[in-house]
């Protein structure tokens, strides 16, 4: 829930990619690292870094961001990583093919399918692991909103985001989508997406930042055409900064 400190509400926060965005971050630090300090006799100060609390998924998740900040695009310019607030379509996608010791898997899948202020169509598709999306129980993963038999082409992200509790993915099929091309990508996102015939329900508006795997220009999906399409992983997604009252 948001606070005077952070005023956003988040409603999912991937634990693995920004645990390990934070780790690679921290980890290319120097080595040896000097502190400089104040001693006027009776008074002394020092300025020590408030060290990472791996345990505190929001600690994680905005220092994940700043980790990325200069690698951060948009939509329209983009980077290796994507900051975008647009509306977006919260939907449980049950896979029944690709994954170790079980029938089945549910994931979460985050969709848009709109027009940016410039009037660009967009289609944004971001998967993750459903155990990150917050409220989630395990006993809400039995009925899902859709149900595509397998993800080809989509194995190598969904293999990014999962995390321990869930089912791994047998490693063939992320080997197997390595041959489907950006479009071959798009294709199979879009076709879950609107996998009953129907338009999308935005379940409202929301900020995201997250790893950007394919981005196309100029492209038609299973018929239709857009300015713009994004294939990704969020790192986290939340609701967009308050605007200040003048």
């Amino acid at each position: 829930m948001a606070t005077d400190n952070d005023p956003v509400d988040y409603a999912y926060i991937s634990w693995r990619l920004a645990r390990e965005t934070v780790e690679q971050h921290e980890a290319a630090r120097p080595l040896k690292r000097t502190s400089a300090g104040l001693n006027l006799r009776v008074l002394e100060f020092q300025r020590q870094e408030v060290p990472v609390d791996f345990n505190n998924r929001f600690d994680l998740a905005n220092r994940a961001t700043t980790a990325v900040k200069s690698l951060t695009g948009t939509l329209l310019s983009p980077g290796p990583y994507i900051r975008e607030t647009i509306g977006l379509d919260f939907m449980k996608v049950q896979v029944y093919i690709g994954f170790k010791n079980t029938g089945r898997q549910v994931i979460a899948g985050f969709f848009s399918d709109c027009a940016l202020s410039d009037n660009s169509r967009v289609f944004i598709a971001l998967f993750g692991s459903i155990t990150n999306v917050r409220g989630w129980r395990a006993t809400d993963d039995l009925e899902a909103d859709v149900f595509p038999s397998d993800a080809a082409g989509l194995y190598e992200i969904l293999d990014s985001t999962m995390e321990p509790q869930d089912a791994p993915i047998i490693k063939h099929y992320i080997k197997d989508g390595r041959g489907l091309d950006a479009i071959g990508r798009f294709n199979a996102a879009h076709a879950i997406a609107f996998r009953h015939d129907q338009p999308l329900r935005y379940s409202g508006d929301f900020e995201f930042l997250a790893v950007r795997h394919d981005l196309v220009f100029d492209a038609t999906l299973n018929g239709q055409h857009y300015d713009v399409a994004l294939l990704g992983a969020p790192i986290w997604i939340r609701s967009p900064q308050p605007i200040p009252l003048k």
